[in-house]
């Protein structure tokens, strides 16, 4: 009796698993994205100073000296800016 009900037992679930449907494939769709710099970084780099026919003064080279330091701490500031953006 014992063997019967064992093998009854197989049976069953030979039979409830051959019923159960099967669930459905999984579909992977790949997407590329792609990033690009904001326009707002998209800016040339302040030009460099100088003046027409060349410094004439030392106080000429000090002037160029500032301006050329401020415009490059723009420029710099923006590609941190950038650099910032950009990290995953």
């Amino acid at each position: 009796m014992r063997m019967l009900t064992a093998t009854s037992k197989l049976l069953c679930l030979a039979l409830c698993a051959a019923c159960t449907p099967t669930s459905p494939p999984i579909l992977t769709k790949y997407v590329t994205v792609e990033r690009h710099v904001p326009a707002s970084f998209k800016r040339r780099c302040p030009a460099r100073w100088h003046k027409p026919g060349g410094p004439e003064t030392t106080g000429d080279f000090v002037e160029r000296g500032d301006a050329n330091e401020a415009a490059l701490a723009v420029c710099s500031a923006r590609m941190d800016k950038i650099i910032a953006w950009d990290k995953p």
